[in-house]
């Protein structure tokens, strides 16, 4: 996905002396994948602040994320298979999983600082629940966490939560993201 564009924020972060700490929550992924994510965190220097956490059903993970001050979603990295999944989507209505944890994170109270996708940074009212940082810019990225680190968390976390609660039913909440995200990014 975008995990290198979060290691290198973190280790900037670190650099600067701030105090951080990333969990990384996915189903497992090939061992050489694996693989490649712990050499990169460890070549960057920041084994120490990284947690490679496996998938957790919906609501252990809505217990994980309670124990976290912001989510970050840093963006999609496009393959054939994502070109799938998205025309998978487009035919049944339904998001790819990449939003879940967007809407799960939300869902909890989370505020959010999101890269610049269409599909997602409708859903962030930029000071609101969140902030948008440039896709693939580790630098901006940093700029946001720094930001976002000195605003009211608590009451971006509860309007995260109002937008979901607002705007989604379980039973069709895929579909009604996407269409909620996609209203909001052409209102600005």
């Amino acid at each position: 996905k975008g995990q290198t564009v979060i290691f290198d924020a973190v280790s900037t972060l670190v650099n600067k002396g701030v105090m951080v700490r990333l969990s990384m929550y996915s189903h497992t992924p090939s061992n050489a994948y694996r693989e490649r994510l712990l050499n990169t965190v460890e070549e960057i220097g920041i084994t120490e602040h990284v947690e490679f956490m496996p998938a957790k059903n919906t609501d252990e993970m809505l217990r994980e994320y309670r124990n976290h001050d912001i989510f970050v979603y840093s963006g999609w990295v496009r393959s054939e298979r994502d070109a799938n999944i998205e025309t998978y989507a487009r035919a049944t209505g339904r998001c790819g999983t990449r939003l879940y944890s967007l809407i799960e994170a939300m869902a909890a109270g989370l505020p959010v600082v999101c890269a610049s996708e269409r599909q997602v940074v409708g859903a962030v009212e930029n000071g609101g629940n969140g902030l948008v940082f440039e896709k693939g810019n580790a630098s901006d990225l940093v700029a946001k966490i720094e930001a976002i680190a000195g605003m009211d968390l608590r009451a971006m976390g509860a309007r995260s939560r109002a937008l979901i609660e607002e705007h989604h039913d379980a039973r069709d909440f895929p579909a009604r993201f996407e269409r909620f995200a996609e209203i909001r990014t052409k209102l600005g």
